[in-house]
């Protein structure tokens, strides 16, 4: 998955030139907004060429990550997701939305679905908006509502061979 071996992270010319996009730190507005930036590109580039779509992150937004989830499964490019280490809250789910058969995460990353943290000003909303993610994530994984319903509430922690077993990921990568 990764065509630089182990030397330094290139940089973003590069990176593109090989169809990499990278989704690192904090899922918020601004990272959300450069990520489909960089996958619709890709996609006027090429449209029959795939792209792979890096994730190191802990989460963030909810809106943002399902800002970039909305496009993975909408763009045409076949959009590979990989985790080597960690995603997880919505990251995680970012890694789900991946084209079926191309969800790897490495064999020693960390993978979490978790409870949703929302501002105060959002709380009449929390019910609907931790449901339309429960509906999304059900899709993405082939798990029942309830189920995925009850990991928002409690949270959940996966090792990659249980990522797999659960449907957020397809095969544990080298």
């Amino acid at each position: 998955m990764w065509p630089f071996g182990k030397r330094k992270t290139p940089d973003l010319e590069e990176l593109c030139r090989h169809r990499i996009i990278r989704l690192d730190g904090e899922i918020t507005e601004a990272t959300a907004q450069m990520v489909i930036s960089q996958l619709l590109f890709l996609q006027h580039e090429d449209a029959r060429q795939p792209v792979t779509l890096c994730i190191e992150s802990r989460g963030g937004s909810v809106t943002a990550g399902m800002a970039i989830v909305d496009t993975v499964r909408e763009l045409e490019p076949l959009v590979c997701t990989w985790a080597p280490t960690m995603a997880h809250g919505m990251a995680a789910i970012v890694l789900a939305s991946g084209g079926r058969g191309e969800r790897v995460v490495g064999p020693t990353a960390q993978l979490s679905l978790t409870p949703l943290e929302v501002a105060a000003d959002w709380h009449p909303e929390v019910n609907r908006i931790r449901q339309q993610l429960a509906s999304v994530i059900a899709e993405l994984c082939g798990q029942h509502l309830e189920v995925i319903s009850q990991h928002l509430l409690d949270g959940l922690l996966l090792t990659p061979s249980e990522a797999v077993a659960y449907g957020l990921a397809d095969q544990v990568g080298a």
